[in-house]
């Protein structure tokens, strides 16, 4: 493979994505693109036009360049994403992190008040959520859980960069799964809760490579995890206790009635920054 200069990488990896992608998101992905291979500046890019790329890194850009245009999350593709401030890893076993969930966590270190609160975060994933609620709230005490042994890993790994002393779990909240260090003061999660049916309206790169278990439920029974968590709280959250869910928006009423009639109180239902029902939150009054 021929080198190239930093410029001709530059055109090239822009011409291969203009094919595929809006301008903004060409940008933003040639700019990650570079930075994380070249490991410099991208402004560097332009400093320097005529600086020389060696074959194997040319061959690399190339390469991801191609797995862009198939659908590769560029998240994947570099191994790690931003959350919250925060640099974490990951890969096909878990779900990249997105902008609501960091809303539905700054919602909940917003509201905490508690001295030394124990928190849950079911379906943990990357362990994005509990990681980010360990660094923002003080003396906090967190479990996490998750069924995947695979996802477990990566949060592990995360968690370990950010020293975060967290007890991490594996099981099934839909089974008899025993969690420890309950009750708690804060349970969150972020289940899953998209319905087979919208598959169809889904981006490719989401449907062929982040993993279904994370994200699909029955059309016949799209709030399963919900019901589950909240048949659980007289088990999982202290009394005054609080509930924080990420919710699939079109079933916002339905949260609100569930919590309504498994005694929660002072039930609140919060739109995103795209103004679309995507959280809610609630107290256990036993």
């Amino acid at each position: 493979m021929k080198s190239y200069t930093q410029r001709q990488l530059f055109d090239e990896v822009g011409l291969v994505l203009n094919q595929f992608f809006t301008s903004g998101e060409v940008n933003s992905l040639r700019r990650m693109l570079l930075e994380h291979v070249l490991k410099i500046p991208y402004y560097h890019v332009h400093l320097t036009p005529n600086a020389q790329v060696s074959p194997s890194l040319s061959k690399n850009i190339l390469d991801m360049t191609g797995q862009l245009v198939r659908g590769v999350p560029i998240q994947y593709l570099l191994g790690e994403t931003t959350f919250m401030e925060l640099n974490l890893t990951v890969n096909p076993s878990v779900l990249i992190p997105r902008p609501e969930t960091e809303e539905l966590v700054r919602w909940v270190i917003a509201d905490c008040h508690l001295p030394k609160p124990k928190i849950l975060d079911i379906g943990t994933g990357s362990g994005c959520i509990a990681i980010a609620l360990a660094q923002n709230i003080p003396d906090s005490t967190l479990t996490a859980v998750d069924i995947s042994p695979d996802a477990l890993k990566v949060a592990r790994h995360n968690a370990k960069i950010y020293s975060a002393a967290i007890c991490f779990v594996e099981a099934d909240i839909l089974s008899g799964s025993l969690i420890p260090n309950a009750p708690f003061d804060i349970v969150v999660s972020n289940p899953p809760y998209v319905r087979s049916s919208e598959r169809r309206f889904m981006h490719k790169n989401v449907l062929d490579h982040e993993p279904p278990l994370a994200l699909f439920v029955s059309d016949d029974n799209p709030l399963q995890f919900y019901k589950a968590i909240v048949s659980k709280s007289s088990k999982l959250i202290k009394q005054g206790g609080r509930l924080f869910l990420e919710i699939n928006e079109e079933f916002g009423n339905q949260m609100v009635e569930l919590l309504e009639a498994n005694h929660f109180g002072k039930v609140t239902l919060r739109k995103d920054i795209n103004e679309r029902y995507r959280m809610i939150s609630g107290t256990y009054t036993g």
